[in-house]
């Protein structure tokens, strides 16, 4: 008997008894609360003033440091260490003078020299779009700042090469990026960081060195990047040299600079863990394990600080079980792959005695494996899941790129498309951890995934922060540009859901209808107070709904002001949330305000002849837009009473001849869903409203836009004033047949009621959804939001169109949650999956360790009959 038969006799006889067992079903175990611990660290990027008027000083902080940097003379006019912890929600909203109570100024130099010769760059070139914003977001903040001065950078392309800024929360980078157009002999290059004279201390373990205030422990550990020589560290200067010496070949890029990890406290036993971290990563595999099964690459790149998951692109092929065999290998954009999704399964290992910092990047591009491009780049939805499909509630962080050409020279460093989705996590000591990246082009459970994600603008031109909305992944759906650096509003590109285009082809992009702009305020002297200070919070990507909050103040500093939005998963129109808020800080006199203007009067593509508004009632007033003629206001001001008050703009067509050609034309309405103010003094005063005509120009034509506005009369405000809204804004199509999305609801309305203002009528009443909450309490009625009693909730539904969103806060764990619904007097699950646990969203809420949980609940009824809905939250 060989010992290999002898080992399956015995592995049989165990497998035997071992069924005689008692049988049982394994419960998943829920991550460790110390994986999450990086969720309680932010990191925000901002310009310090408006750009508007030429400050170009930008900060970071994260929730370990802070950096204020001057781009006109590549400056450094702070690099603290924060040692205040405060919360992200504090750092959001708190002027530039909280967030730097001390300023710490360092001296950085940097640049190449050739035979002897030291050619140090002494100046930026002096233009914002010099100083690129690259990515930006929960997790990792970078700028490219090119096009330096010769000849501190002579012989090295001008748009390629220049100073890299990169920032976690818990590490920072300065990396000078040079790659010459020619040859080079005997070039070298530095970087020098001077610190203050109370970091005399000096560490150091070989290349790691780090220097120490002795009078409170705290202090910065350095390290090179790779392709430098050698570091140093003399006195409060360190120094990193690329040594010259070398044949450097024409298009070879060198990296030479600095990382650093500033230290609060107790630098001496962090300098143990920071060599640990870096001189023995965490032990990273990763597999896709869909469309295709296949390995991946997966390298540690200390310059960057990342985990790199090296993803695939490729997509459903005929012979998958969604595809249509008819079709043949579909496109990107087909139905097969709407459906399709991207899973990844990744494993980390840590058998050090210390716990790490696991920084992922899943990144894709023009090289990667599996074809070019990206798929799906304007709608991508990513989550983290458990090994059972369990969203785990770490949000990844969504930058991307895809533009290749525009007003720029053809040579920028980060033109082109790319993907990156950026999370971190704590992995404890001696343990390992199994998780899936999973990401879905279109379709999360069937309908079209909700995603926020910032849009890097090089290889276009105007380098500032960009964000971009999607329902889907057929094109953009709203734009947001919060420091109004191109069109002077924030809300820009609105387009449509499931419209066709006029050939008559789905899943394309559709035509943009233009934004709207959120307090807009005209001083005394007639010009604009600039948004400045604006800072982000990424609080929900994707994929059932995003949050995202731009707060900021006027360049006055006379208001400070926030507006959150949010896109939700949907099957019929393109909604965009808004809650707003504005805080009167000292007495301002103006000459005009609006609280929001739909569509914004420097960014508009459609012009609407028929405008209306109305309330709960039904209809108010019906007229014909103005258009053409002087700008300005066109009609009296108006008080807006009733509930849910809304406006509708129909009969439209777009403005250029080009639009006509490639997109059908829509309408826009918007609702007004709450409204809280105190305005001159007097609390729960009213909105008012006015019809304004634009001019022409300014990325658009003559359009007749609704303003709303303080009382008649208004021109002051008392500081204690305020207001705080819910604007719903939302796109329509114009006729029944250019919709083609699955809700029949949406097209037998539409088939009634196209191109007239009862198509708003509905969707201000029909959403206008009343909450009664028996377990748990009431948080907010649209978006539904329920605080858990005990992990449960019990409650009613009355209204709601289409798939509304409810989020469950307060929940003790993300594993398995259980919403049902009665129906015909017995409880049923709310199963939407596809693929497995592919419905839902989750949020870790580290201010008190519970989930969110949200869900998009499908309230269509017939006959778009207000009905009341019952639903029971629990496990």
């Amino acid at each position: 008997m060989t010992k290999r038969l002898e080992i399956s006799i015995i592995l049989g006889v165990l497998m035997f008894f071992v069924g005689l067992l008692p049988s049982h079903k394994t419960c998943a175990q829920q991550l460790p609360k110390k994986v999450y611990q990086n969720q309680s660290d932010y990191s925000f990027m901002w310009w310090e003033k408006t750009i508007k008027t030429g400050n170009q000083v930008f900060a970071i902080k994260t929730s370990n440091y802070s950096l204020e940097f001057d781009n006109l003379d590549l400056s450094i006019l702070n690099l603290s260490i924060n040692k205040d912890q405060k919360s992200e929600e504090m750092a959001l909203r708190e002027t530039n003078a909280q967030s730097f109570p001390e300023k710490i100024p360092c001296e950085l130099n940097f640049g190449l020299h050739r035979r002897g010769y030291q050619f140090m760059v002494e100046t930026g070139s002096g233009s914002v779009h010099d100083c690129q914003l690259i990515e930006t977001g929960k997790y990792f903040q970078r700028r490219f700042i090119n096009r330096l001065p010769q000849p501190g950078m002579a012989n090295c392309g001008e748009y390629n090469s220049g100073l890299e800024i990169s920032s976690w929360p818990d590490r920072l980078s300065f990396v000078l990026k040079a790659i010459p157009e020619s040859d080079l002999n005997d070039v070298g290059a530095e970087m020098n960081l001077i610190f203050p004279a109370n970091y005399r201390v000096e560490l150091s373990e070989g290349d790691i060195k780090a220097i120490k205030d002795p009078s409170d422990g705290s202090g910065f550990i350095f390290l090179k990047t790779k392709d430098a020589n050698s570091i140093s560290l003399d006195g409060t200067t360190v120094k990193v040299l690329l040594d010259p010496g070398f044949h450097w070949a024409s298009g070879l890029e060198k990296n030479i600079g600095l990382i650093i990890y500033p230290v609060a406290e107790n630098i001496d036993s962090k300098l143990a863990e920071i060599i640990e971290q870096e001189q023995q990563p965490l032990l990273v595999t990763a597999k896709q394990i869909a469309p295709k099964n296949i390995p991946l690459q997966v390298e540690y790149d200390q310059d960057k600080g990342w985990h790199q998951i090296r993803l695939r692109n490729d997509v459903v092929e005929s012979n998958d079980p969604v595809s249509d065999p008819n079709e043949g290998n579909p496109g990107p954009n087909s139905i097969e792959n709407n459906k399709r999704m991207e899973r990844v399964n990744f494993t980390v290992s840590n058998p050090s005695s210390f716990e790490k910092t696991l920084r992922l990047n899943f990144e894709k591009g023009r090289l990667m494996p599996g074809g070019d491009g990206v798929f799906g780049t304007p709608g991508i939805s990513a989550v983290l899941r458990d090994p059972d499909g369990n969203p785990i509630g770490i949000p990844v962080q969504l930058s991307k790129n895809w533009h290749g050409g525009g007003r720029t020279s053809g040579g920028e460093y980060f033109k082109g498309t790319w993907f990156h989705g950026y999370s971190v996590l704590t992995i404890p000591a001696n343990s390992s951890l199994s998780l899936e990246y999973t990401s879905v082009n279109s379709l999360w459970g069937g309908v079209p995934a909700a995603s926020h994600a910032q849009l890097c603008l090089v290889g276009w031109g105007y380098n500032q922060q960009w964000d971009q909305s999607a329902i889907g992944a057929w094109g953009e759906n709203i734009t947001y540009e919060p420091d109004l650096h191109q069109a002077h509003a924030p809300v820009l590109d609105f387009r449509g859901l499931f419209l066709l285009n006029p050939a008559g082809k789905k899943w394309g992009w559709t035509g943009n209808i233009g934004g709207a702009d959120f307090f807009n305020y005209t001083k005394t002297d007639g010009k604009r107070s600039w948004h400045s200070r604006i800072r982000t919070q990424y609080k929900r990507y994707s994929p059932n709904m995003t949050e995202v909050t731009y707060a900021g103040t006027m360049d006055d500093n006379s208001m400070d002001f926030e507006y959150t939005t949010s896109v939700i998963r949907s099957d019929d129109i393109t909604r965009g949330i808004y809650k707003i808020k504005l805080k009167v800080l000292k007495e301002t006199t103006f000459n005009d305000f609006v609280f929001f203007q739909a569509a914004a009067a420097s960014y508009h593509q459609t012009r609407s002849k028929t405008l209306a508004w109305g309330n709960d009632t039904g209809l108010k007033k019906e007229w014909k837009a103005t258009i053409g003629g002087v700008p300005g206001y066109v009609s009296e001001r108006t008080e807006i009473e009733g509930e849910v008050p809304w406006f509708s703009f129909t009969d439209s067509k777009n403005t250029y001849r080009w639009q006509e050609k490639q997109f059908l034309s829509a309408n826009r309405g918007f609702v007004i869903r709450n409204w809280k103010a105190r305005i001159a003094g007097k609390e729960d005063t009213p909105p008012w409203f006015a019809e304004y005509n634009t001019s022409g120009g300014n990325f658009g034509a003559p359009s007749g836009l609704i303003n709303i506005l303080p009382p008649e009369g208004c021109t002051t405000f008392k500081e204690g004033d305020y207001v705080e809204a819910e604007i719903d804004l939302f796109i329509l199509p114009q006729k029944a047949a250019d919709y083609y999305g699955p809700n029949q609801n949406f097209a037998e309305a539409m088939s009634e009621k196209a191109d007239t203002w009862a198509l708003v009528y509905r969707e201000a009443v029909g959403n206008d959804t009343e909450v009664e909450v028996t377990t748990g309490a009431l948080v907010d009625d649209y978006p539904i939001q329920i605080k858990a009693d005990n992990d449960k909730a019990r409650f009613t539904v009355t209204g709601g169109l289409g798939y509304v969103p409810l989020t469950i806060s307060h929940v003790s764990t993300y594993l398995n949650p259980q919403l049902f619904r009665k129906v015909k007097g017995r409880w049923q699950k709310v199963d939407q999956q596809v693929y497995g646990n592919d419905f839902w969203q989750t949020e870790y809420n580290p201010q008190n360790g519970t989930w969110d949980i949200t869900y998009n609940i499908n309230l269509d009824t017939p006959n778009n009959e207000r009905q009341t809905a019952e639903f029971k939250f629990g496990r």
